[in-house]
């Protein structure tokens, strides 16, 4: 006897339509000549829902291209990026996420130690005080031969800044006046910060690409 296969008149379900969701044609409006229609639902960069229409035929070329090039890029795991990388260059080997992660954890315990000695052996801790600055205004005057065309320095209103200036000859401080009004406008702001976040992420929204 001839051995008799069971035929399934089932077809196999391609993955791409779980990136779908069916489109009540009726109750929307949207017609394609009585062809069940598909939404594409994969959300792009900007958070948005696709939405476009395929109809569902049976023919899933167009729409696997959709899903693989709309989702979101994951440089070492996209299947669609690494064909691209491999056109570029088919002798490049895109590695894997472990294998970038095993390339910094190296990178980090070859350079520490040197980064370590090379601070042992020219850092220097300096502190800079009044004096230090009189002295290192005074040269930069001398060198650019400065020092009787200028009468007035202007500066935060730092104490042992102000105290240099006021100990060098011939030279009067003058306060910044800007930095002290900035100190204010900000201090009047921190009851404004949320309503200023709110327009923020407002601004942002229009300005997304649509």
């Amino acid at each position: 006897m001839k051995e008799i296969k069971a035929i399934s008149n089932q077809k196999k379900r391609s993955w791409t339509w779980k990136y779908f969701e069916d489109v009540d044609i009726i109750k929307e409006k949207t017609s394609n000549k009585g062809k069940p229609l598909k939404r594409c639902k994969v959300i792009d960069l900007n958070g948005n829902k696709c939405g476009t229409l395929y109809i569902n035929d049976g023919s899933t070329g167009n729409a696997i291209n959709k899903v693989a090039y709309l989702q979101l890029l994951y440089i070492v795991q996209s299947p669609a990026f690494c064909r691209y990388i491999s056109e570029l260059d088919p002798d490049f080997i895109m590695p894997d996420e472990k294998g970038i992660k095993k390339v910094i954890y190296g990178a980090y315990n070859f350079i520490l130690p040197t980064l370590i000695e090379k601070l042992k052996v020219n850092a220097k801790s300096v502190s800079i005080i009044g004096q230090g600055y009189i002295e290192s205004l005074k040269e930069i005057l001398k060198e650019w031969n400065l020092y009787d065309k200028v009468f007035t320095i202007t500066t935060d209103n730092t104490a042992n800044i102000k105290r240099a200036i006021a100990n060098i000859k011939n030279i009067s401080w003058q306060r910044f006046s800007a930095y002290t009004i900035q100190l204010i406008v900000e201090k009047v702001l921190v009851p404004a910060k949320v309503l200023i976040v709110q327009v923020k992420q407002l601004i942002e929204f229009f300005m997304r690409p649509k």
